[in-house]
């Protein structure tokens, strides 16, 4: 029985909640291609996002070589 819940829990959760923030990105990406502008809370947190990716980035790529 407890496999069930397990596997009720991730079908819910990880995939419907997974499907729910996609198709919403999505919606929120179209609306940048139409032009839309950004409010200055979304600019920070597209900053913190990539500034995120570029430090991981280059952490990594320091600790391979």
């Amino acid at each position: 029985m407890t496999h069930i819940a397990c596997m009720v829990c991730l079908g819910i959760v990880n995939t419907g909640l997974g499907y729910y923030l996609y198709f919403s990105g999505v919606q929120h990406l179209s609306a940048i291609i139409l032009g839309e502008s950004l409010t200055l809370p979304q600019w920070l947190g597209a900053a913190c996002i990539l500034g995120g990716v570029a430090l991981s980035e280059l952490w990594h790529s320091g600790k391979k070589g």
